[in-house]
């Protein structure tokens, strides 16, 4: 997604499932799935977990443990 497609109106078609780190700026400066569902026209869910900015380094089996449910 990128400005044009905001202008066109245009969404997500497909299901998204956004992962953020608690500790970190992310969900203190947005209300992250909130963002994520005015853009996408299909379901969004996700959760912050238990670490900083980078997920896969900090709390790998968390990340895949929700990807794989996920997917």
């Amino acid at each position: 997604m990128d400005q044009a497609d905001d202008k066109a109106g245009r969404k997500i078609e497909c299901p998204v499932h956004a992962l953020w780190g608690a500790e970190g700026t992310t969900g203190v400066l947005w209300n992250v799935l909130a963002t994520w569902r005015e853009k996408s026209a299909a379901s969004v869910t996700g959760k912050a977990l238990d670490c900083g900015h980078f997920l896969p380094e900090e709390r790998p089996q968390d990340l895949i443990y929700e990807l794989l449910q996920f997917f």
